[in-house]
């Protein structure tokens, strides 16, 4: 990236010492004007003076390098004021209008002996205003002025000149004065083109910074919708692996109690029609359950048992689901009766035991089941045991595997043992917002 800052406090550092300059030619000036007219007045030679001007001296001789003085500090003060002060532009263009009065007020002083401050001003404009058609009317005004107060038309103002002044001094004195003049003059001009250069580069370093930072910006723009893609799909591949963890938890949950179910009812009915009819509204109900819990879950919400209770009434409402529609007996021991779960631990340990509980009894046709959650220190246990036929080549399905997604989110770990029977043993760190009421 091109770097500005140095240029433009170089510009600033050349404004300063043209303004320091013009301040100097006008003290210069005005100096050599008091000091001419009290050698007339000392040399008796008000006489002849008033013979070869045209017009009288604007002010006493006492005063006119006070006036000068004076002009100038208001002019510079005014100049600090804008470019401290955060002006609008309407604002900007009344303070330079008074720039400008004040400075045609100076050059009258001085008879129009010199026209060096108008290039001070030039300098201001370009620096203080970015508008094209503002600036171009500001410059054609000064440029205007600046040919109108150059030697070659002070007679149209019948002012007198510098050269007149220095006619009340011997020739070596004159060739000394003008020589100064011009000197300063001449540099005054090198050093507005030296600011003029300057500001042009400040001006096109601009240009190709402002020009880097859109390639710049184009560049991050490309990548940024790179990325709102690739986060799009991202999201879309995490909400459909959402569905189906939640889809598999609820309809597996449900299905697998219809499923034991209906069987028990088909047993048992030839038998005692009233226990089988007792047994279908259970199931009805199940079924209802679970297209309730698949709903929420679609609708990102979670279980319906813990919308209504807490953590431990909602495991118990489960169990005595699954033990309604099963003929597993479960025994559910719970040492947390004054621990309060965030609400995403509270899910993951819902859906955990109600995984361990459909696969025990689809998968192990267990009858006996243990599902233990105690604390040791700050880390959670979840143990599910149960008496089923067990696995001795366990691979992860669907359901372990968001068994462990599930716990993994936690930061925790899931075991699981199939030798005799099957068990299930998670475990993860409690966060800071459980705690004990």
């Amino acid at each position: 990236m091109v770097e500005n800052i140095p240029y433009k406090q170089r510009n600033g550092n050349l404004f300063l010492i043209l303004g320091l300059l013009n301040a100097f030619i006008i003290l210069f000036i005005s100096g050599v004007i008091m000091l001419s007219l009290y050698q007339i007045i000392n040399m008796k030679q008000a006489q002849e003076f008033l013979e070869i001007i045209q017009t009288l001296p604007f002010t006493p001789p006492y005063s006119i390098l006070f006036y000068c003085i004076t002009i100038m500090v208001v002019i510079f003060l005014i100049m600090k004021f804008r470019y401290e002060s955060n002006l609008d532009e309407s604002l900007q263009l009344l303070f330079f209008s008074l720039e400008v009065c004040l400075a045609i007020l100076l050059m009258y002083i001085l008879g129009f002996s010199t026209n060096a401050i108008t290039l001070l001003l030039v300098a201001d404009a370009l620096n203080s205003f970015k508008e094209v058609k503002i600036r171009n009317r500001i410059l054609a005004l000064l440029v205007f002025l600046y040919l109108l107060s150059s030697p070659g038309f002070l007679h149209i103002f019948e002012k007198i000149s510098f050269t007149t002044y220095m006619s009340v001094y011997n020739s070596n004195f004159q060739v000394v004065m003008h020589g100064i003049n011009t000197a300063l003059h001449t540099f005054n001009i090198i050093l507005f083109i030296v600011y003029m250069i300057s500001l042009i580069q400040v001006e096109v370093n601009e240009g190709r910074r402002v020009k880097q930072l859109n390639f710049r910006l184009n560049a991050l723009n490309s990548k940024l919708k790179d990325f709102a893609d690739i986060s799009e799909k991202m999201g879309e591949t995490r909400e459909r692996n959402r569905l189906a963890r939640e889809i598999h938890d609820t309809l597996g949950h449900t299905l697998t109690g219809l499923s034991v179910g209906i069987d028990a009812a088909i047993m048992i009915n030839d038998v005692d029609q009233i226990a089988t009819k007792k047994q279908l509204q259970v199931l009805s109900e199940t079924a209802r359950q679970g297209l309730t819990d698949v709903r929420r879950s679609v609708n990102k919400l979670r279980p319906d048992a813990l919308e209504n209770h807490n953590l431990k009434a909602a495991l118990k409402k489960m169990i005595i689901d699954f033990e309604l529609v099963s003929s597993a007996s479960i025994n559910f021991v719970f040492h947390l009766e004054d621990l309060k779960f965030s609400l995403e631990e509270e899910e993951v340990v819902y859906r955990v035991v109600q995984e361990g509980l459909t696969n025990a009894i689809r998968h192990g046709k267990a009858e006996n089941i243990i599902i233990s959650l105690t604390l040791d220190k700050e880390n959670l246990i979840i143990l599910i045991e149960d008496d089923g036929m067990g696995c001795s080549d366990i691979k992860d399905g669907f359901g372990l595997y968001h068994m462990r997604e599930r716990i993994g989110k936690l930061n925790g770990t899931l075991r699981v043992y199939g030798h005799q029977g099957f068990v299930i043993i998670a475990e993860f760190k409690l966060r800071k917002d459980s705690q004990y009421d």
